[in-house]
């Protein structure tokens, strides 16, 4: 009782410097957060001298302890200040974890985490593992200021589709800024601009496509870039649903609301925040484990490298996995000789491009522990309608993959293995050619029956709601569904005991129309931006259409064309990627959004079909 006096009385005496502080503080966190992001960019995308290393460290705990400062004086206005603790723990923990780390260092030489980092990952020194955790300390809390201040922009009405398009706008621009620095590449080779935008653009939209070796030609820390390019734009419509919620302060109203739930097949209409925020943290668990288990198969394969390097290709490659996005930081990726028969790696990385291809609905839905626990109480109730008809096409898809690729290459890339590894091999082409780009065989010489059934494999791609391209599993299953019912006569479209609306078959229609004439437009386009590599002989058309739908599925494949591509070929597919992994899904939305019914009908008209 006695300290409530207390706290009562502090406070009544600092009311009234609350506000003024409060806002200065906004202020000045504005201010604060944008010249250290800038010094952030300025200190990992340029070369510096030890005297401006000195001064930019000096720079970052200054930076540190202006946050520090800001910490304690919003804890000393506030009066439950328990409650204030739990609900900014990560910022409590990471404040007295680095003021306990400073005291340490200053009065006793002494460090705790730093040391065992330092010593384990073979980094530089205590003062660069140090300068280092300051920094992502710092980029925690300019994310953290860029959500929190979102409620002073002005307020604004806007379609949820252009806020999703806008997203990764920014994140193509922020990434191609970022790879264009110098530290970001190995002796800091020329990129250009094109280049840059080319790799910024496929990172993001999780495709794989790259002018450059990205093992050889970006250094690590334009790797760490591509690596979070690719995990930002691997949450596909977790990146929409957030801006969509973000901005619902600025005028996305209850009807943006119902589409995006109507997109994401909720039952429920208010549980968009807590679907992302599970996601994210599902997405990230998955990584981590992903990890782990890759970090545990290298250092058994690889006892020669340091924790450090493991660790980054570890992380690297079950981000670049689970998102679909078959980028890797090895000379020659999975073709690398070290990599290429690195079996029990590849049955890894299968694994989690299935995981990422199925997406994050079907996943809740099957290892949810709400849904677990309702299906034990309950064994009669089974998974959702739409989860139970993604799966069995995604089985039939790895199944007749695997077969097919056994059956045409045996005479080709498979020649020269014994029959485990090749259904090993097999079974990861068959696995990564629908959304993942990752390869342990040459695709310039694949045979063609092979190549044709690539094509459609990698159009049809992973699932709703995943970080896979391509027009969907989910798609191509009611397409299907349609012409099956159309064939026997039937009036309604059924399958698995269910009933599949018109307005869904509207809609399947529509992206399947979307994505082929969309494919046959650049494939048109590339066959007059490349007409003199074409009549050199170095490339045939097939390679141009190989391209093309590997770019607009986002799978990131490719039979060796995407290096020799002219400036015009490379900005086509630069678009291809960017309409492929953003046009589906907003098409989509669109269509949600303007479908309302007619108050006439008009007469039905008789046209021959066939």
């Amino acid at each position: 009782m006695r300290w409530f006096k207390i706290r009562e009385s502090i406070n009544s005496v600092l009311y009234d410097w609350k506000e003024p502080i409060f806002k200065s503080s906004r202020v000045l966190s504005i201010i604060v957060s944008f010249t250290a992001l800038v010094f952030l960019i300025f200190y990992y995308g340029f070369e510096h001298s030890p005297k401006e290393l000195a001064y930019i460290f000096y720079y970052f705990q200054g930076v540190f302890g202006f946050y520090v400062i800001r910490y304690f004086l919003k804890v000393l206005f506030q009066f439950n200040l328990w409650n204030y603790i739990k609900e900014n723990w990560i910022e409590t923990f990471f404040i007295f974890y680095l003021i306990i780390e400073g005291i340490n260092y200053h009065f006793y030489d002494n460090l705790i985490i730093l040391e065992f980092i330092t010593n384990n990952f073979k980094t530089a020194d205590r003062h660069e593992t140090s300068n280092a955790i300051i920094q992502v300390y710092l980029l925690f809390v300019i994310i953290m200021e860029l959500f929190t201040k979102a409620e002073y922009l002005p307020k604004f009405r806007t379609n949820p589709a252009n806020i999703f398009i806008t997203t990764f706008l920014i994140l193509i621009g922020v990434g191609t800024i970022l790879l264009m620095l110098p530290e970001m590449r190995v002796d800091h080779h020329p990129l250009g601009f094109l280049n840059a935008l080319f790799t910024a653009t496929s990172a993001t939209c999780v495709t794989g496509l790259s002018v450059v070796d990205t093992g050889t030609f970006f250094t690590t820390r334009g790797q760490f870039v591509i690596m979070l390019l690719i995990k930002l734009g691997g949450l596909n419509i977790i990146s929409y649903g957030a801006f969509a919620m973000l901005f619902s302060k600025m005028g996305v109203g209850a009807k943006q609301n119902s589409i995006l739930e109507d997109f994401l097949f909720s039952e429920s209409p208010f549980s968009s925040k807590s679907y992302l925020v599970k996601i994210v943290v599902f997405s990230s668990v998955i990584e981590i484990i992903g990890a782990a288990i890759i970090g545990f198969l290298m250092r058994n394969q690889f006892p020669d490298k340091s924790i450090g390097e493991i660790t980054f290709f570890s992380f690297f490659h079950s981000i670049s996995a689970f998102n679909n996005a078959g980028f890797s930081n090895v000379e020659g990726g999975f073709l690398n000789p070290d990599y290429q028969h690195f079996y029990l790696l590849h049955l890894a990385v299968s694994l989690l491009i299935i995981l990422g291809a199925m997406g994050f609905l079907i996943l809740f839905d099957l290892f949810g522990i709400k849904q677990l626990r309702d299906r034990l109480l309950h064994p009669w109730k089974k998974i959702a309608f739409g989860s139970r008809l993604d799966i069995r096409a995604t089985l039939v898809l790895l199944i007749v993959g695997t077969i097919a690729f056994l059956v045409f290459e045996q005479d080709y890339t498979l020649m020269g293995m014994n029959k485990m590894e090749q259904i090993i091999t097999s079974f990861f082409q068959s696995t990564t050619l629908r959304t993942a780009g990752f390869s342990t065989v040459d695709f310039g010489a694949i045979s063609t029956p092979f190549l044709l059934i690539s094509l459609v494999w990698m159009f049809i791609g992973g699932s709703s709601g995943s970080t896979s391209g391509g027009i969907k599993t989910s798609t191509i299953s009611v397409l299907l569904v349609s012409a099956y019912s159309n064939i026997r006569g039937l009036t309604s479209f059924e399958t698995l005991n269910r009933s599949i609306p018109k307005d869904t078959m509207s809609r399947a229609f529509s992206v399947f129309f979307f994505a082929v004439s969309t494919i046959l437009l650049f494939i048109f386009a590339l066959s007059i931006t490349e007409k003199e590599m074409l009549h050199a002989g170095q490339f045939d058309i097939m390679d141009l259409i190989f391209e093309e739908v590997s770019a607009f599925s986002t799978v990131g494949l490719s039979t060796g064309l995407t290096g020799s591509l002219s400036q015009a070929g490379k900005f086509i597919i630069i678009l291809s990627m960017f309409i492929g992994r953003v046009g589906t899904i907003t098409i989509g939305i669109a269509l949600l959004e303007r479908r309302k019914k007619s108050k006439y009908e008009l007469p039905e008209a008789k046209i021959l079909i066939g």
